[in-house]
């Protein structure tokens, strides 16, 4: 704990990581090596490849989001599910046709203005090739439930009406 208060977190990585030995001249020439290298490596990969590089990356996303303790009221199930159009690279019109869904019921999901029922949990699970599973969808749509449900404050207001009383818990004193 010294240490860290003692050195700065740049000083303390310099002692961790060995020096390149590159001059300033030298590092640029490298960087822009490894710029190119991975530029053509980009350029060259078929859109098949880049496909599963995107749904990979969003079913991390999504996994990351559902084992996190964190509540986002951003991400909710027509945030993931617009994201997943998105790395589509279709018109939302093509992705309703391929899921075989009306174009306003696709625009009420992707507004948040509806909840999927479970048949469009599968149909996205089917869609994706089984690489976004429905129960991943079911668990953003029901971590997203628990954040409306724990910020609702009108509905608690609303339903202290129909409670007659309250347990006391705490032994009074």
């Amino acid at each position: 704990m010294k240490k860290q208060n003692k050195y700065t977190n740049k000083e303390l990585a310099q002692a961790h990581v060995p020096p390149h030995g590159l001059t300033e001249k030298q590092k640029e020439e490298a960087d822009k090596q490894i710029w190119e290298i991975r530029k053509k490596s980009l350029e060259e990969l078929d859109s098949d490849k880049i496909l599963l590089s995107q749904m990979m990356r969003l079913k991390f996303k999504m996994s990351l989001y559902i084992a996190s303790n964190n509540y986002d009221e951003i991400y909710t199930f027509s945030y993931f599910l617009k994201e997943y159009v998105s790395s589509l690279n279709m018109t939302k019109h093509a992705f309703s046709k391929e899921i075989s869904l009306h174009n306003s019921q696709l625009s009420r999901l992707l507004h948040n203005k509806e909840e999927p029922n479970k048949n469009i949990l599968i149909r996205l699970e089917i869609h994706s090739n089984k690489s976004i599973p429905a129960i991943t969808w079911f668990k953003i749509l029901e971590k997203q439930r628990e954040v409306e449900l724990i910020n609702d404050t009108k509905l608690r207001e609303s339903e202290k009406a129909f409670v007659k009383r309250t347990v006391q818990l705490v032994p009074k004193r």
